[in-house]
Parts: structure tokens; C-alpha cells; sequence
């Protein structure tokens, strides 16, 4: 009978231990999936702010550029030979100037365009008459790539729409034969 008892005694205690390693395990997994998942959520919403903040930069550049050639900008390329203080934005409306177009953010123009080109996309193409007519909430002339925080709502891209409509009423009117 202490035979049996003792075979039944070891089996009781592997099946415990197999039952103990089998839960630190799955707890260490829960673990790892848990912490990978907080990496992954904060490791995508450090990005979305620099995106936001990469956009709002560019939109007030774009508005900086278009107040100052009374046109949309043609290419990257033609921004960054663009002289750009680092003083506020003008046209500057009076709500949005606080935003810098230089140090604030922490970008030096034109050293940092590249950075700025992977995080933003400018649409070189666009209409700006069609720009400056849009809901400002389907603007896409100027987005972020990658995740983003809503751009559009702060107010930027309403004061580029005024920007483009107030210099296409300083354009000349062309002549009627």
C-alpha cells in the first residue's frame, strides 16, 4: 500500500508542477503581449504628434509661402530655397500666431525639409482656388503620412483658405474685350 500511495503522491505533485509552470508561462506571455502592445501604443502616439505638429509646421509654411508669392508652391525644393524667418507665420492670424514657423517646434529650416518630407505630403498640384473653397475637414492638399492626430481642427488650414482667397482678390483682373 506505501507503494501505491507514494506512486499516487508523485504523480499528484507532477501534475501540480506541470499545472505551475503551465500558468507562469502563460502569465510571463500576458505579460510580453501586454508590454508590447503599451510599446506599440505609445511608440504610435509619440508619432502622431510629431506628425501633427510636422503638419501644422508645413501648413503654416505653405500659408507663409503663398502670402508672400501670391501662389501654391511648385516643390519641396522651391520651399526650402525660400528665405523663412523664424518669426510667426504671417499672414499670422491673430488666434494662430503663437504657432513659430522656426525654434518653437524644434525645426531649423531648410535643414530640417527631409525629416518633414517622410512625416508630410504636399499636394504640388492641387488647385488652390478648390483649396480655399473646401470644407476645411476634407482639406488634403497638405496631410500627414503615417498616423496622425486630426490636423484640421485647430484652426491652420481655415487661416491658409483665408491666405489663398485674400490673394486671389489681390491677383488682376483680366481685362474684358
Amino acid at each position: 500500500m506505501n507503494v501505491e500511495n507514494a506512486s499516487a503522491g508523485k504523480t499528484g505533485r507532477s501534475w501540480a508542477r506541470i499545472i505551475g509552470w503551465t500558468a507562469l508561462g502563460i502569465v510571463l506571455i500576458a505579460l510580453c503581449v501586454g508590454g508590447s502592445m503599451v510599446y506599440l501604443g505609445i511608440s504610435t502616439s509619440m508619432q502622431a504628434e510629431e506628425n501633427l505638429h510636422s503638419t501644422i509646421f508645413v501648413i503654416r509654411m505653405v500659408e507663409q509661402f503663398v502670402a508672400d508669392q501670391k501662389r501654391w508652391p511648385r516643390s519641396w525644393e522651391e520651399l526650402e530655397s525660400f528665405p523663412f524667418s523664424s518669426d510667426a507665420p504671417r499672414p499670422g492670424n491673430g488666434e494662430l500666431s503663437v504657432i513659430r514657423i522656426g525654434g518653437q517646434h524644434g525645426y531649423e529650416w531648410p535643414a530640417a525639409s527631409k525629416d518633414l518630407q517622410r512625416r508630410v505630403a504636399i499636394d504640388f498640384e492641387v488647385d488652390p482656388v478648390k483649396v480655399a473653397g473646401q470644407d476645411p475637414m476634407k482639406f488634403t492638399a497638405i496631410k500627414p503620412i503615417g498616423p496622425f492626430y486630426e490636423y484640421r481642427d485647430y484652426g491652420f488650414v481655415q487661416s491658409l483658405q483665408e491666405t489663398i482667397r485674400d490673394v486671389g482678390q489681390d491677383q488682376p483682373t483680366p481685362d474684358a474685350d
